[in-house]
């Protein structure tokens, strides 16, 4: 796979991992939102909204970044294009930093340097530290660099203040490129030992501290000490270096106690909101030139040791003299840096789309048991109502009733559809609530029906003032009869009513006679016993019309026949068996 090749894999698994989010959102939306129609469909137009947005800042920023990378990478990444893939994933990929001197001294004018041991990338301006870092991660296919490296040379004639200003920017750097490549970045310091009085290490010895901890600065020396004690045993007698191994010793020990107690501190200690630095390593090598006196070292070391150095090179000349590489690059503090794994674009997306796809099931499971709480809230509001209204209150227990019916009908649709989505990951109850609301319906009874009656003109059965009826009364008390008969389970209810005419008493009397007169007639014409009718005089307390007209006080004159239930059987302790009214 070519890098461009690479680099659009990484937009599309991007691109794929933005609409699979977009689809999971959508879907929660549909099948299991708990809002009503017209929040879901706002909040689905919104989602698409952010969705298409985010695609398109997507697609841009890798559009953005994919030049920006081209930019960056042009001249790195030339030495390397005929580096075999498996070589690069498996090489150490090592940024370094440090002063014009140094970066001069060990690249020359090149931008990379190989090496047995690693792939050095020159960084010039630790303001595009951040920049190369992510540009090296996406051109690796994700396999970020394992280290960066601080050069510094000991001739650097900047003050302390100023060494550590430099340090701080260099530490802001890494803490910026740290947080954009995803990871903290390992972090070394080299430091290169300039003095014409010993002789060149330029064949890679290196005395330092490393290891997979973050370095223990008051114990960098000690580390040092013992590096050039091992030394010093395998030096071969005849060898230059050791007839000058005290003052190499000095000279080493003074630049490692001049870092520890000036340089490193400023990598690691507490500086506001900047993250500390993870300083795996620290190394010191010695290299020809000419020492400068008024170096923030060399006046250390005066101090320290005692050795005074004569001024007899300026940093533009070191700079200016320079144009191969010469000095030695630190090898020797690669083992503190672990080589980083390829991170492929489709494990990490398909992680990622794992991630969401649970965020999705516990959106919807979550959303699920509310809306069954919510169900089983209102069921059990509509059966608590129902069950609590009297069977008098008959309009009402119909209303309930029709409630509970919808609520049957949504249950079984439920059962024979499908529980939906939104209702589902096993916390409906609706089964449960559908056998107990079928009972209530199936156990309703409607009330009794009102009682029938019929009404009589007391004209077309008694003579005016008269309780005996006349001959032609049998003609209106047939349809009378006909009807007790076709309700044997009924009781009979006689009552007399009459006008106003004359005083009440004698109304009240008379009505009741008249009532009497129809049961006899009644009971004698269908053989039902007596005990089976009822009779009451109201006189002319109910009356139907005014009693003013002549039309009226006609309508007053009647005998009502009633059919009611037989309550005789239904009767408390202690009561009356029936109470008409």
């Amino acid at each position: 796979m070519t890098r461009r090749s690479s680099t659009n894999a990484r937009a599309y698994a991007t691109g794929t991992l933005y609409v699979w989010i977009l689809t999971l959102v959508l879907v929660w939306l549909i099948f299991c939102s708990p809002w009503s129609i017209g929040w879901t469909l706002t909040l689905a137009v919104l989602a698409v909204l952010v969705g298409i947005s985010a695609l398109f800042v997507a697609f841009q920023s890798n559009r953005s970044r994919r030049i920006a990378t081209q930019e960056i990478l042009a001249d790195i990444t030339l030495p390397l294009h005929n580096l075999p893939a498996g070589l690069l994933h498996n090489t150490p990929l090592v940024l370094v930093a440090g002063d014009a001197v140094s970066l001069q001294a060990s690249f020359g004018d090149t931008s990379v340097r190989l090496t047995d041991a690693a792939i050095w990338i020159r960084v010039t301006e630790v303001a595009q530290l951040m920049y190369i870092a992510d540009a090296l991660m996406h051109w690796r296919d994700g396999q970020g660099p394992e280290a960066i490296i601080y050069l510094m040379h000991t001739n650097d004639p900047l003050e302390q203040t100023r060494l550590r200003a430099t340090l701080l920017s260099f530490r802001s750097a890494i803490s910026e490129t740290s947080r954009a490549i995803g990871y903290r970045l390992p972090t070394g310091i080299a430091m290169y030992l300039q003095d014409n009085a010993l002789p060149s290490t330029n064949n890679g010895i290196w005395f330092g501290a490393t290891g997979s901890e973050p370095l223990k600065i008051a114990s960098v020396s000690e580390h040092v000490a013992s590096a050039l004690a091992q030394y010093s045993q395998f030096l071969p007698p005849q060898d230059a270096m050791r007839r000058r191994l005290g003052y190499l010793t000095a000279r080493v020990d003074a630049l490692a106690q001049w870092a520890s107690s000036t340089l490193l501190p400023t990598m690691t200690d507490q500086q506001g909101r900047t993250e500390q630095v993870q300083l795996l390593a620290f190394g010191v090598t010695t290299v020809t030139g000419a020492t400068a006196r008024q170096s923030a070292f060399s006046r250390f070391s005066a101090t320290r040791t005692g050795l005074m150095q004569r001024d007899t090179v300026s940093s533009a000349l070191s700079l200016s003299s320079h144009s191969s590489s010469s000095w030695p690059l630190p090898d020797i503090l690669l083992p503190a840096f672990p080589l980083r794994l390829v991170r492929p674009a489709l494990p990490a997306t398909l992680a990622h789309a794992l991630v969401w796809a649970l965020i999705f099931f516990a959106g919807a499971a979550a959303a699920s048991a509310w809306q069954n709480r919510e169900l089983v809230q209102t069921l059990h509001r509509h059966v608590q109502l129902y069950e609590t209204i009297l069977p008098v209150q008959d309009a009402a227990r119909v209303e309930a009733l029709t409630v509970l019916k919808q609520d049957r009908d949504t249950l079984e649709f439920h059962l024979r559809t499908g529980v939906p989505l939104r209702l589902g990951m096993g916390f409906y109850q609706g089964r449960t609530w559908l056998s107990r609301i079928d009972a209530l319906i199936a156990g309703y009874t409607p009330p009794a029906p009102l009682p029938v009656t019929i009404e009589l003109d007391s004209m077309s059965l008694f003579n005016s003032a008269s309780a005996v009826l006349h001959p032609d009364a049998n003609r209106a008390l047939v349809s009378a009869l006909e009807m007790i008969k076709s309700y044997t389970d009924k009781r009979v209810l006689i009552a007399g009513h009459s006008d106003s005419t004359g005083d009440s008493k004698s109304n009240q009397k008379l009505s009741e006679e008249r009532a009497t007169a129809v049961r006899d007639w009644l009971a004698d014409a269908s053989g039902i016993p007596t005990s089976r009718f009822a009779i009451q005089g109201y006189g002319d307390t109910r009356p139907k019309a005014g009693n003013d007209t002549a039309a009226g006080r006609s309508a007053n004159r009647r005998v009502e026949i009633t059919l009611v239930p037989d309550c005789r059987n239904q009767r408390p302790p202690g009561q009356m068996a029936c109470l008409f009214n």
